[in-house]
């Protein structure tokens, strides 16, 4: 699943909301705001599993 700089969206098997930093090359920068810290990875986008925002959180 595609996305771009600034969605919100729900990644496969993980219980929290992750922000897209970056995408592109089949691949997505993904900012999660976990209760340790913030965390941000790379991920494919096929483990995205649903888009929740095409804009920023408020």
């Amino acid at each position: 699943m595609r996305v771009k700089a600034g969605w919100i969206v729900k990644v496969a098997d993980i219980g929290i909301l992750a922000k897209v930093v970056s995408a592109g090359d089949g691949k997505a920068e993904l900012e999660f705001d976990f209760p340790e810290g913030r965390e941000v990875c790379e991920c494919p986008y096929s483990i995205i599993a649903g888009i929740l925002s095409r804009g920023e959180a408020a």
